[in-house]
């Protein structure tokens, strides 16, 4: 297993399935600590791997135009993840102001019990009669990322709907625990086919 190397501020380009084609969409590195990597998602969806790199850095990258809020990600690599590491197309000096870092909040494991959640890095406690549809603290494997990209853009999701337990089991009961699993595999099969078309694009 390998990790994608990436520091505050790097944007990367994620693998993406749109109406049955494989493309990216653009995330930014909002923290990255020995412990944990802050994603943000951004809403645009490009098809055309040959697309230039100055071309996809225009695009609007304000918290506004995210596809769901910041997740923790694992961005690693191997046997069960993907062989190929997305490509880091940009490296600036960032600031955190950009991605309103001190407001994103996470929800506990236990959160609809104990209202304890995380917010600028800080546990806090909700009182006993307030509970929130907050993100996660879920650390997403790549699969797990790609999965969640593809139901954005194909509007089984809504965008910036908050992702936890209650959410994905709202999907499942929808649909069922077959096409859950079987969407996160057809994202561990394919994601390579992209990212090495993405690659060959820019030798």
């Amino acid at each position: 297993m390998s990790i994608l190397k990436v520091s505050e501020g790097d944007i990367i380009c994620i693998p993406a399935c749109k109406h049955k084609k494989w493309g990216f969409v653009v995330g930014r590195i909002v923290l990255n600590s020995h412990y944990v990597t802050w994603l943000e998602v951004f809403s645009k969806y490009y098809g055309d791997f040959n697309i230039s790199r100055d071309e996809i850095l225009r695009q609007n990258l304000s918290k506004n135009n995210r596809l769901f809020n910041p997740v923790h990600v694992s961005l690693d690599f191997g046997k069960y993840f993907g062989k190929i590491k997305w490509p880091t197309i940009h490296t600036n000096s960032y600031n955190q102001a950009d991605s309103n870092i001190e407001d994103i909040e996470f929800a506990s494991p236990d959160y609809k019990t104990s209202g304890i959640f995380y917010k600028n890095n800080k546990e806090l406690h909700e009182p006993a009669d307030r509970r929130r549809p907050l993100e996660d603290c879920t650390i997403y494997s790549n699969p797990q990322l790609i999965h969640r990209i593809n139901l954005h853009l194909s509007g089984i999701a809504n965008k910036t709907i908050p992702w936890n337990a209650e959410t994905i089991h709202n999907l499942i009961e929808q649909r069922s625990i077959k096409w859950w699993l079987d969407g996160i595999q057809y994202c561990a099969d394919s994601v390579d086919a992209a990212a090495r078309e993405f690659k060959i694009s820019k030798q």
